[in-house]
Formats: structure tokens, sequence, C-alpha cells
């Protein structure tokens, strides 16, 4: 079970008052609940800082789609389609056979014995600044992607069953078509259950057992 929560702002809230509300932003939300059987199962959460509070990517979006589409001639009607449709294509969560299916930013997990291998790997390709760099783990093995790349590249934790385990880490991004720094906090929550009958406040009525951050100054 892994629920994968990000936070996006820019320059124009970078300031003290947003900083301040960032610092209440909730790590940990609530999970729907399972519908099909999958070994791994995400639940993607969005969020967009904006100058007049923290909203969810879906209601961004729409506030988007609303300021700009007028102009361009569409309807009331067919704004409030293109947003149901936009909103609809948002899925609660996906579904994987395996853990190496999924394909996470910075994010790997191999089986190890009666647990699994949580590992952080900074992405040169993914990920934004500043760049992590520290001791790989598989930098002589040649038969891993990161053979002899210089990156960090560790176990953050062994997830046993019933255990709870939570990465952190921020970046600075720059947006392609202007060339606008951006920044983003991201957050992964990990459970290992043996049953899919799980408690939906699982990661907000408890602590983790494992907590590993990544968490850089962003200028």
């Amino acid at each position: 079970m892994i629920q994968t929560v990000s936070l996006t702002w820019n320059k124009k809230t970078r300031g003290a008052q947003f900083a301040e509300e960032r610092s209440q932003f909730p790590m940990a939300y609530p999970i729907e609940p399972i519908t099909q059987n999958q070994e791994v199962v995400v639940y993607p959460l969005r969020f967009i800082q904006t100058e007049h509070g923290i909203v969810s990517y879906e209601t961004w979006m729409g506030q988007i789609l609303k300021r700009d589409l007028p102009a361009m001639g569409f309807s009331t009607a067919e704004i409030e389609t293109r947003i149901s449709k936009e909103q609809s294509q948002h899925k609660k969560w996906e579904g994987y056979h395996s853990v190496q299916e999924v394909k996470l930013p910075n994010l790997s997990i191999q089986p190890h014995q009666n647990q699994y291998e949580v590992n952080f790997h900074y992405d040169r390709f993914q990920s934004g600044m500043p760049f992590r760099r520290g001791h790989n783990k598989d930098y002589h093995n040649p038969q891993s992607p990161l053979y002899g790349q210089d990156c960090l590249n560790e176990t953050a934790f062994l997830l046993k069953e019933n255990q709870y385990g939570r990465l952190m880490w921020n970046e600075r991004k720059r947006e392609g078509e202007t060339g606008d720094w951006y920044y983003q906090f991201h957050v992964y929550h990990l459970y290992f259950s043996a049953t899919q009958k799980i408690n939906p406040t699982l990661f907000t009525s408890r602590s983790p057992e494992y907590d590993y951050r990544q968490l850089a100054v962003l200028y």
C-alpha cells in the first residue's frame, strides 16, 4: 500500500506567509477502499499552493479552465463538460501485480525474504535540484541501472508485515515554457500487509515505524 502526496508552489508563494501555510499542510490522508485484488496499490494525491490557499490539483485545474476557456469561445456548458472530463480522468488508486512494476520517482522496492527493501535513489532524469549525491550501493553492480553512477542510492528501510514507513524529499524544478522555477514537496507512505482489509485512517492515525528524509534548502 503506497500513498503519494505532492505539494507544488512557485515564486509567487515563496514568502513567509505561504511558508507558514505549508508548514500546516497535512502530510497524510485517508485512503479509498480497494475494489480489486492487486499486490500493490498506489493512491496518488496532488496539491497546488496558490495565493488564495492550498487546493487539490483537480480543483486548481477547474479554476484554470474556468478562467481561460471563456476567452477561447467556450460556453458555460462546454466548460463544465470539459472540467467534468478532466476530473473523471483522475484515478483514485492504481493497482500493480508486483512491486517491480511500480515506477515512482526516486523509489525502488525489492522483495527481501519476508519483508520489502525500500530504496531511495535520486534520478537525474526525473528529479530537480539540488541533485543528491552520496553512497550508491549499486555503484559496482553491473546488473543495476545505477551501475557506475554518481548519485545517492541507499536503503531507506526494510519494511516488515504490518509496518508503516515514510519517505519525504523536496526539489526545485524549472518550468519548460517560461523557464520559471517552481518547488515541490513529496511524501511516500508505504504499508506492508498480508490482507486487503486496510484501515482507511491507516496513515493518519499512527506514526510510521520508519521516517526517511531528504529535505534540502530550496533557493
